[in-house]
Parts: C-alpha cells; structure tokens; sequence
C-alpha cells in the first residue's frame, strides 16, 4: 500500500523473492513503471491482485449477470470530488492525476461490464490557482470492442464528493447505475436498489 510514486522498487523486491503480491491500486502514476512491472511479473509466474475492490462486489456481479443477456451499449461515468488530502496528490508525476488515481476504478468497472476499450479522446483543464499541476476537470470518451460507447468525467473542484458512480444504458431499456454503495436497476417504471453485502473499503 504505497502512494502510485512508489511502485516499482517494493514490487521488485516481492518478485525477486518470488512472492505473490496484492499492490494498491494505481499499478503506477507513470505508464512505463506498469509495464516494466508487468514484465517482471509475467517472468516471476507469481499470482498478483491490484485493489480494484469495486469489482469485487456482489452488485458488480449482479450488473454483470443482467448485461450479459442485454448489453451495455451506453457508459457514463463521473468522479465529481474534491481534492485529497496527502501531499502528493496535486503533483502529477507523484499521483499520475485525478485520472489515474481516482476515476480509474470507473475505468475498471466499465472493463467489467462494457468489455475492454479500443480507442479514448480526451481533454483536461486546469485554473490558473489550482494546487499543483494536476488538471481539476476532465472528461473522455471512449469506444468498446462490443461496440458501446462511453463517456467519462472528472471533477477535484468540489468541496465534498458529490458522486463517483458508473451508468449504463442497454438496447433492451435497461439502466443500471454502479457505485461503491449501491447498484440502482431501472426497467420502464421497476426501480430495485441493492445495497452490496459487505463495504467495499472494508
């Protein structure tokens, strides 16, 4: 459990012992670090989990069980929050940025139930009094193989986390919306809301 900066020289230590290892999620704040650690990974044949623990709940399961038989073909994610507090946060090369250490569990559980992305545009600002160099506003869209489509959004500029959940949209008329509490099921005038069995922090 080290901020995403760290990664690297603890994980190589892991390996070269031949050690499994579970690393907090991100795998990095830069993208060569995570592929050099891939590679090592790979050579070890160690088992690893990274703490992507949205995906571990029974609601993502329950998402994923009823878009199997009626695929997402619309993905909207927002992770509308307010600046962290550690130190590092608001510097890029120490975080990797908002992107990166936050919205990436959206990103994730999108994989999840979408499948995995071909292809992403995006754009990020930041005002000119904003701490750090990180961008305080983001938002993307994104192409799945399975032929959905996405958007994301991200936000550090609130005081408080206003929402950080993921919806989807099926051919079918099925909505689902994904969070860390709640997985909310609407189909035409049915709204069920189911509460995961266990707290993901936990």
């Amino acid at each position: 459990c080290v901020p995403p900066f760290a990664h690297g020289e603890p994980e190589r230590a892991v390996l070269a012992r031949g050690l499994p290892l579970f690393v907090e999620k991100p795998l990095a704040a830069d993208r060569d670090t995570a592929e050099e650690l891939a590679i090592e990974v790979e050579k070890a044949g160690v088992v690893t989990g990274t703490g992507y623990h949205w995906r571990c709940l029974d609601t993502v399961d329950r998402a994923a069980a009823l878009l199997a038989e009626d695929p997402a073909r619309l993905v909207q994610g927002a992770w509308l929050d307010k600046v962290p507090p550690p130190a590092w946060w608001s510097t890029h090369a120490l975080s990797g940025g908002q992107v990166v250490e936050q919205l990436t569990h959206l990103v994730d559980v999108a994989r999840v139930l979408a499948g995995e992305v071909d292809g992403v545009s995006a754009v990020g600002s930041r005002g000119d009094d904003s701490p750090g160099d990180v961008d305080d506003v983001t938002a993307a869209t994104l192409t799945f193989r399975s032929g959905a489509v996405g958007t994301l959004a991200a936000s550090s500029l609130l005081p408080a986390k206003h929402t950080a959940s993921l919806r989807t949209v099926s051919a079918g008329g099925l909505v689902l919306e994904v969070s860390e509490q709640q997985l909310v099921v609407q189909h035409g005038s049915t709204r069920e809301v189911h509460r995961p069995a266990v707290d993901g922090h936990v």
